[in-house]
């Protein structure tokens, strides 16, 4: 699936969140304010859970209780909130870099992502491998 079809599934608003208004001159992208949990890998590092703050074709912010290392090649799992055809539940599978942490929360610049179907609706991936 393309990056276009990224920002016009995401109906649940079209301004960005409060927070990144500030920023908007920095990015290319507008980032849509969306809340869903996600797990994550770092290469060759931990492996965890979050909470999706905000998302957009280059980026997305989450909440993390641990601060992850800047630089560092990261791989998110989500599952989409829509169904594919309306019945077949989709996973969003995001390989970025970590580009900024602070206590609470991660930014990561996207570089690649992809659609996957799920077996069941709030199917859990396990990126362990991943991490490795």
């Amino acid at each position: 699936m393309t990056g276009s079809l990224l920002a016009s599934q995401l109906e649940v608003c079209t301004s960005p969140a409060p927070h990144t208004a500030r920023r908007l001159d920095r990015r290319r992208q507008l980032r849509f304010p969306i809340v869903l949990d996600l797990h994550y890998a770092v290469k060759s590092g931990s492996v965890g859970e979050g909470l999706l703050v905000n998302i957009g074709s280059g980026g997305l912010l989450f909440r993390c209780p641990v601060r992850l290392p800047e630089g560092r090649p990261i791989e998110i799992a989500l599952p989409w909130p829509f169904l594919l055809n309306g019945e077949c539940p989709l996973q969003l599978r995001i390989r970025g870099r970590i580009i900024r942490t602070d206590p609470s929360t991660v930014a990561v610049a996207i570089q690649k992502y992809e659609f996957h179907t799920s077996a069941r609706h709030g199917e859990k991936t396990s990126l362990a491998r991943l991490a490795g």
